[in-house]
């Protein structure tokens, strides 16, 4: 975890930063099963409740998806469909 004499941010908030960065640059890849909790909190130094909410923060970005009793993975991203403006066209209908 990269932190500094002036770093502001949550300890939760710094450690789902560092996930989501190894996320975005491919150290975890969609499918990767992510360390447990008890992993994440002796790695980066801070509690368990630290390491949960930090979680739960990349949870509800929908980085990552959680199996009871299997851990944390990073989900799939699904690639965005665009319709475009088409899909309103008589002939479709």
């Amino acid at each position: 975890m990269s932190t500094g004499p002036t770093d502001a941010r949550p300890l939760q908030v710094r450690v789902a930063d560092d996930i989501r960065l190894k996320i975005e640059t491919g150290v975890h890849s969609p499918g990767d099963r992510l360390p447990t909790l008890d992993e994440l909190a002796a790695d980066n130094l801070v509690s368990l409740a630290v390491a949960r909410k930090a979680i739960d923060l990349l949870k509800q970005q929908g980085l990552v998806i959680t199996v009871q009793g299997k851990g944390t993975f990073v989900r799939e991203r699904p690639s965005a469909r665009r319709h475009g403006i088409d899909r309103y066209a008589k002939s479709r209908w």
